[in-house]
């Protein structure tokens, strides 16, 4: 997976999965990898391999991907 941000839009790409999804859970960079952290997810999506998903107006983030939907915490 690969992710990146320009110009006020992020960019998330599955490059490979063997499950054939890529899974992210999206937080804010106020959670700073603590597993304490209380602030919800900005964002929870699937990408299928071989494709990419662009969010505008994420700018400062945590970001965990998993190879299935269980949903990660910001302990990354």
């Amino acid at each position: 997976s690969k992710a990146q941000v320009q110009d006020g839009v992020a960019r998330f790409d599955c490059k490979a999965s063997d499950s054939g999804w890529c899974h992210y859970t999206v937080y804010p960079e106020a959670c700073g990898g603590g597993r304490d952290c209380a602030l919800a997810p900005l964002q929870r999506f699937a990408v299928a391999r071989g494709e990419s998903r662009q969010i505008a107006g994420l700018r400062d983030f945590k970001l965990c991907v998993s190879l299935d939907d269980t949903a990660l915490g910001p302990d990354f």
